[in-house]
């Protein structure tokens, strides 16, 4: 198994822990006793008791939630976006994950059912710890 490492923004705030776990489990392909959710790297449970590690964090902005995803991946040929797409949908929560661009703040906006758009963070707001996303850039 290859492994995974991505950080994503959600929409959604406070998301329950069986739905996280259960949107990281649909999305990766492992059971979700293998998944193991935390709150700070401390806790990291290490390769043996879990295949993917989500540590969970709280930003403020238009997506308050930041996880930083580590994990093997069944299918090593898969795209990370695509991960990202099956978790979007599983949560019905709207994602931002990041583009290949060299733009550090050029991400994907990724939900179920509208193909990934190409958006922007506005980088004054990420300075203060916020995540909003840049109107006038176009997708």
């Amino acid at each position: 198994m290859d492994r995974f490492g991505v950080d994503v923004l959600v929409d959604r705030e406070a998301i329950p822990a069986a739905d996280l776990r259960d949107a990281l489990s649909l999305a990766v392909g492992v059971p979700g006793s293998r998944v193991s959710l935390i709150t700070d790297v401390e806790e990291h449970p290490g390769k043996e008791q879990a295949d993917v590690v989500c540590l969970v964090s709280s930003v403020s902005g238009q997506f308050p939630t930041l996880l930083s995803i580590d994990g093997r991946r069944p299918n090593g040929a898969e795209e990370v976006l695509l991960l990202v797409e099956r978790f979007a949908g599983a949560l019905q929560a709207v994602c931002l994950v990041g583009t290949e661009d060299p733009n550090p703040f050029a991400m994907w906006r990724v939900e179920e059912g509208p193909p990934r758009q190409r958006v922007f963070l506005v980088p004054e707001a990420m300075e203060r710890g916020e995540s909003g996303l840049d109107g006038r850039c176009p997708g």
